[in-house]
């Protein structure tokens, strides 16, 4: 499990680990494997092929007319974007916690 879980750090911290060797790690089934004699050259084969795979998805959404705000989840189909809601923050002071009145924690930025 250590060698696993030190696979997982290591691919998450920006080393050069592919995908398909943590799949396997984990025994999972049907993992292709990028080509490549190493784990670096198996992880930029795994980079190019993402690149590859984006620029046809792009290509794609192009061709049927698709908003890109809808394939980001939604943000950004309205004009002007998300809207905030509530008092802006002062900034006058450090954040801090305090407590509701009904006990709910909160971070106030206010002095």
């Amino acid at each position: 499990m250590t060698f696993k879980l030190g696979l997982m750090q290591l691919r998450q911290r920006g080393y050069p680990v592919s995908a398909s060797t943590v799949m396997s790690a984990f025994e999972l089934q049907n993992v292709g494997k990028p080509s490549g004699n190493t784990e670096q050259e198996m992880f930029y084969a795994e980079q190019e092929e993402q690149i590859i795979k984006a620029a046809r998805l792009k290509k794609i959404v192009d061709q049927l007319g698709i908003e890109q705000g809808l394939m980001n989840g939604g943000a950004g189909m309205m004009p002007g974007g998300p809207k905030k809601t509530g008092r802006p923050n002062s900034d006058k002071a450090s954040p801090h916690q305090e407590v509701k009145g009904d006990g709910r924690p909160i971070v106030s930025t206010s002095q």
